[in-house]
């Protein structure tokens, strides 16, 4: 596998990881989810 795709792959978990524990509240982890998404897909791979 690509290393710059498990790299990226390893931060989007983590940042959910970091969500989760700052933000228990399920509508808030869903906005940051989706703004990690919207991040990726504007950043060419």
């Amino acid at each position: 596998m690509n290393r710059k795709l498990i790299l990226s792959l390893f931060t989007f978990l983590y940042a959910i990881h970091l969500q989760a524990q700052t933000w228990p509240d399920k509508q808030r982890l869903d906005h940051a989810i989706d703004s990690i998404f919207r991040n990726n897909n504007s950043t060419p791979i």
